[in-house]
């Protein structure tokens, strides 16, 4: 980019690129490999094998996790807000204190899941049900 190219620039759009440049703001990284932590947010991880997988402090908020298999795998604490888990195998899963509001639980399984402190707001349980607000550790 010569001077003539910049100075017919408008200053606007230069400084909203510098300062998006700048900004310093992290994304989910889509390939990282399942880990606690990790940020999947928006992530398509649908028909994964993430059995006994640590998610637990994970980002899943509007993942699709459509027919996965967690199967004993480490949720807790995990932000799971607006994520689809349609078709899921929950069951044996650690969902303690995970944040699952406004989600997809339908035809999931989940027997044996520790659901203790789990936040279901709004959320569409294994059966269909909507969930109301103030649901924790079930689906009222």
């Amino acid at each position: 980019m010569n001077f003539r190219t910049l100075h017919t620039c408008p200053i606007p759009l230069v400084l909203g690129l510098l300062l998006w440049t700048m900004t310093g703001n992290s994304y989910a990284a889509c390939s990282d490999p399942p880990a606690a932590h990790v940020d999947w947010q928006g992530c398509d991880k649908s028909h994964l094998q993430l059995q006994n997988v640590d998610l637990s402090h994970a980002n899943l908020a509007k993942a699709n996790l459509n027919h996965a298999n967690l199967e004993g795998a480490n949720l807790s604490n995990a932000n799971l807000t607006g994520t689809s888990l349609l078709g899921v195998n929950l069951q044996g899963t650690n969902l303690t204190a995970a944040t699952v509001i406004s989600a997809f639980l339908t035809k999931s399984r989940i027997a044996g899941a520790n659901l203790t402190n789990a936040t279901f707001d709004n959320t569409y349980w294994v059966n269909g049900q909507h969930c109301q607000v103030g649901s924790v550790g079930e689906c009222q």
